[in-house]
Parts: C-alpha cells; sequence; structure tokens
C-alpha cells in the first residue's frame, strides 16, 4: 500500500506551477477583499460601486484568472 504524502503532493503541484499558485492567491485576494468591503448582504449595485470606486479589487481578480486559466507555467 502506498502512502501519498499530501505536503510532497503539494510541494510538487508548485513546483510545477508557480505562475498559477500566484494568479490564485491574486484571485482570493482580491475577492475576500472585495466581499469585506462590501458586506454580506450586497447587491450587484453595491459591487458594481465598489468595483467603480476601488478598481485595483476587480482587476486582481480578473487577472488572477487570465493567469490560472491561460499561464502554462
Amino acid at each position: 500500500m502506498v502512502r501519498l504524502n499530501p505536503l510532497a503532493w503539494l510541494g510538487e503541484l508548485v513546483g510545477n506551477y508557480p505562475l498559477r499558485l500566484s494568479g490564485g492567491f491574486a484571485v482570493l485576494g482580491g475577492a475576500v477583499a472585495t466581499a469585506l468591503s462590501v458586506g454580506p448582504n450586497a447587491g450587484v449595485n453595491e459591487l458594481v460601486s465598489f468595483a467603480s470606486t476601488q478598481p485595483a479589487y476587480a482587476a486582481a481578480v480578473v487577472c488572477g484568472l487570465a493567469v490560472v486559466v491561460f499561464v502554462d507555467g
């Protein structure tokens, strides 16, 4: 029976795809900052208003998703 070490698996995954990991962190950071800023009961209007006044968080999410999806590395 072969036991897989989860830390070794994670280290290999991060070693193979470091740019995708950084893109994932950008998505996560932008989404968390947006969620904490607008609150849990925010609607579409509040999100659009926040994105227009604080475009860096929306840009982090969009650029991070682009890196995760399109960059191979």
